[in-house]
């Protein structure tokens, strides 16, 4: 009796664990940079639990952390980016997913060919990145496995230098 509660455990943990249907380069959950506002986040994700700072927004899911920073005004003074780009107000700027539980890279449904590696300054620590896709994937290497701590989604550099305000030149 006691096995089976530990394999029904088990698999209850394994179910809430970070799940991915598709590649991250489509999104996740739906998300995507320049595309959704804060009220389609909202019905996605529910209302955010709290708000950390006037620049990121967090959610919290039954698998991850998630921070989203949303524009401001279009084409105004605002902190950071949030106002450089002609998109409307509370539409994703950027946003990273952070996995409650690290896992194993080679569960993660994506294009690793496009991806390289950045420098770091620690030797356990990984960040791949696709300028082209504008997304990263930070990993560190757990007991001899190499595990996704942190999925970071930007606009493509293209699509930030086509949205980008005439004022705004960087």
């Amino acid at each position: 009796m006691r096995s089976i509660l530990i394999i029904i455990t088990i698999l209850l943990l394994v179910g809430v664990s970070f799940s991915q249907s598709s590649k991250i380069e489509d999104g996740w959950r739906g998300l995507r940079v320049f595309v959704m506002n804060k009220d389609s986040v909202d019905q996605i994700l529910g209302k955010p639990l709290s708000i950390r700072d006037t620049y990121w927004t967090t959610y919290y899911t039954s698998e991850a952390r998630v921070e989203i920073n949303f524009t401001s005004k279009p084409c105004s003074s605002a902190q950071g980016e949030k106002g450089d780009f002609d998109v409307p107000e509370n539409t994703i700027l950027e946003f990273a997913v952070l996995p409650k539980q690290p896992f194993p890279i080679k569960d993660l449904i994506w294009s690793r060919e496009k991806y390289e590696i950045l420098p770091g300054r620690e030797p356990y620590i990984k960040n791949y990145y696709d300028s082209k896709s504008g997304i990263g994937v930070t990993t560190s290497e757990e007991h001899g496995t190499e595990m996704v701590g942190q999925i970071f989604f930007r606009a493509p550099v293209r699509e930030k230098a086509k949205r980008r305000c005439n004022n705004k030149l960087r």
